[in-house]
């Protein structure tokens, strides 16, 4: 009778479609005779690089922040950038963790962003499919409100300072849901306005915004929180 023949095939790799599949040592045995090739034992699984979610939101007049959801097992995270959907993507930078503020961006201007994972293995690394393509643009932060009363006629409007603002907007109204009418215009530097010449007994409501000049380009941010009070 002859003697079976035993051989190993060495563990091998195999990259498909952004699927890592891992074949373990696999033990087989041959007949002669029958020409039959029976594994004996086996090991393998596979593993797919998932593709996070991304998303852009500004937060300050030159910087956008990029989110994403955490991909199992990724070692990293590759972040592309470009100016318009279909255009040339650059990488803006390689991060660890699930967020990148990308800074020096030019304010009012759309950027637009692809995110994709990358898992090390040893020395090789393999990359996930991108993300969807998401947009945003730089604005001036928005700003916080109070309101005092400063005389039996008028109310003080006080707010924060935003990094980047060229003027402040301020807008009132008789009502929350009335129309909102530009009331002032504030330097960067001011951070108050007395609004005189208000009727006693009657409710005012007001909310702030911070522009920034770009060139000849005004970028407004968001509204504050509307705010109101009774004079």
């Amino acid at each position: 009778m002859k003697n079976k023949k035993n051989f190993v095939i060495p563990r091998i790799i195999i990259m498909t479609a952004a699927v890592i599949t891992m074949v373990g040592i696999l033990a087989i045995s041959t007949n002669p005779e029958s020409g039959l090739v029976t594994t004996v034992d086996a090991a393998s699984s596979a593993t797919t690089i998932a593709t996070p979610t991304a998303s852009v939101v500004s937060v300050g007049y030159e910087s956008l922040k990029v989110s994403w959801t955490v991909v199992s097992n990724a070692s990293r995270y590759d972040v592309y950038r470009a100016t318009s959907a279909t255009g040339t993507f650059s990488k803006a930078a390689t991060v660890t963790g699930t967020s990148l503020t990308d800074t020096g961006r030019v304010t009012g201007k759309y950027y637009y962003f692809k995110v994709r994972a990358v898992v090390l293995d040893g020395s090789d690394a393999y990359s996930g499919k991108f993300s969807d393509v998401k947009s945003g643009r730089a604005i001036p932060a928005t700003t916080k409100v109070t309101l005092t009363k400063s005389s039996a006629t008028s109310i003080k409007v006080v707010w924060t300072g935003v990094a980047g603002a060229t003027k402040y907007q301020i807008y009132r109204a008789t009502s929350l849901s009335g129309t909102y009418s530009l009331a002032y215009t504030a330097t960067s530097t001011a951070r108050s306005w007395v609004n005189t010449g208000r009727t006693p007994g009657k409710t005012y409501y007001y909310k702030v915004r911070a522009y920034h000049l770009e060139g000849t380009t005004k970028v407004t941010g968001r509204f504050s929180t509307v705010k109101y009070l009774k004079v």
